[in-house]
């Protein structure tokens, strides 16, 4: 449980692959890590530990909004 909040900033480093078709978009994120870069962002406990992650990107333009 967190007994307090606490804004942290934290670089991010990844590979990306990205395809796209017409307005939509698909990127796979095969290795990224996080780095804290305060002193109490650099004990959260995901510091500089590999993580990876997928995405899928609409275009506006199919909402009627771009």
């Amino acid at each position: 449980m967190v007994s307090k909040k606490s804004s942290q900033l934290f670089l991010s480093v990844g590979l990306s692959i990205t395809y796209s078709y017409g307005d939509v978009s698909f990127v796979i994120v095969p290795v990224g890590f996080d780095f804290g870069t305060t002193t109490s962002a650099k004990k959260y406990i995901y510091n500089g530990k590999y993580w990876w992650g997928f995405g899928i990107g609409v275009s506006l333009k199919l909402f009627g909004l771009g």
